[in-house]
């Protein structure tokens, strides 16, 4: 199974284009697992009435989000409890994950 980590807030139509990419990459990858990291409420809310298998889909609440015009250092001491720094905490905790996409700040992730 390979297991990768999406942070679902940044760029353009969040988190509804990253929750749609994730779903399709589900159907066609049938060993793919895949962590969304944001808001679970929201997250939730939005994956209602879609198709999916559970068993390969979860969510790792975060509930702040780092914006493209804060500053990146500020934003990633100040905001730990962002989608992004979970993303990145879970990426380095965890056995087992192959990556993580982020379209979020560049600065604050690199």
């Amino acid at each position: 199974m390979i297991k990768i980590i999406v942070d679902c807030y940044g760029g353009d139509h969040s988190p509804d284009a990253h929750i749609d990419g994730s779903l399709e990459a589900l159907k066609k990858f049938d060993d793919l697992h895949i962590t969304l990291t944001g808001n679970e409420d929201e997250l939730r809310e939005k994956l209602k009435g879609k198709e999916y298998d559970p068993d390969r889909l979860a969510i790792e609440d975060a509930k702040e989000v780092i914006s493209c015009d804060e500053k990146p250092t500020d934003a990633i001491r100040t905001k730990k409890e962002s989608s992004m720094m979970k993303a990145v905490k879970l990426l380095l905790s965890e056995e087992g994950y192959a990556g993580m996409v982020s379209t979020g700040s560049t600065g604050a992730l690199v």
